[in-house]
């Protein structure tokens, strides 16, 4: 990764040396890779939008990702596929295309917020249960075309790719990230924010619990 912040008010030269050093870095050496290709990294960082592909030898890309030049070598696709869970209420949903586990308990409001600090990337948010609840059953899944959110605190809601937008989340990392969903209403986009609709309030009478759990690199989850 290359923090465009910085980089594109560097000298042309200084600009042109550090692609060199991280694709160096990347590949092992610079063999195959000639001037043109370096140049058209820099009219990347400089002109590209954000999403914006280059191409290079050897299977190199170049993605430009708001911020940041992401340069790595293609391999097979690693898509996460498309996924639906009904939400156990109360238990435990395993996700195991992304190895993670979603725990629901149930709560009495005087038994809810108390102490716990819920801020937006917490993996422990709680819900107004009835609301959640009523009508349509609540999944986790990934997204879909037609999802809408709206996230809390925010004015109203919005597409949900609208908000992948104004949170600056990469095109590549957005089919991986978790979703508590009634049918096309987000409720939670875990690691992110929840739903303003959903959240407990004054009236709330029931609280929901639910704790994203995903595992380490080879750690079993078995019996969490």
């Amino acid at each position: 990764y290359i923090d465009l912040c910085d980089f594109n008010n560097y000298h042309i030269a200084v600009r042109k040396r550090i692609v060199r050093m991280a694709l160096e870095e990347l590949k092992g050496d610079l063999k195959g890779l000639e001037s043109v290709h370096i140049n058209s990294v820099t009219n990347l960082a400089a002109n590209g939008k954000t999403g914006t592909l280059t191409e290079l030898p050897s299977d190199i890309r170049v993605l430009k990702s708001y911020d940041s030049l992401v340069f790595f070598i293609e391999g097979p696709s690693k898509a996460v596929p498309a996924y639906e869970y009904r939400l156990e209420i109360p238990g435990t949903t395993s996700i195991g295309e992304t190895g993670a586990l979603l725990k629901a308990s149930l709560l009495t409001k005087e038994e809810g917020p108390g102490n716990l600090k819920t801020g937006e990337s917490c993996p422990v948010q709680l819900f107004d249960y009835d609301s959640l609840t009523e009508g349509a059953a609540p999944h986790v899944r990934n997204r879909r075309r037609g999802d809408r959110f709206h996230p809390i605190g925010a004015s109203g809601s919005k597409k949900l790719k609208d908000f992948f937008i104004d949170e600056k989340i990469p095109r590549e990392e957005r089919d991986s990230i978790p979703l508590v969903a009634k049918d096309n209403e987000v409720v939670w986009v875990i690691g992110y924010r929840i739903n303003d609709k959903f959240k407990v309030t004054e009236n709330t009478k029931n609280v929901l619990r639910l704790e994203y759990i995903k595992s380490t690199d080879g750690e079993s989850l078995d019996g969490v």
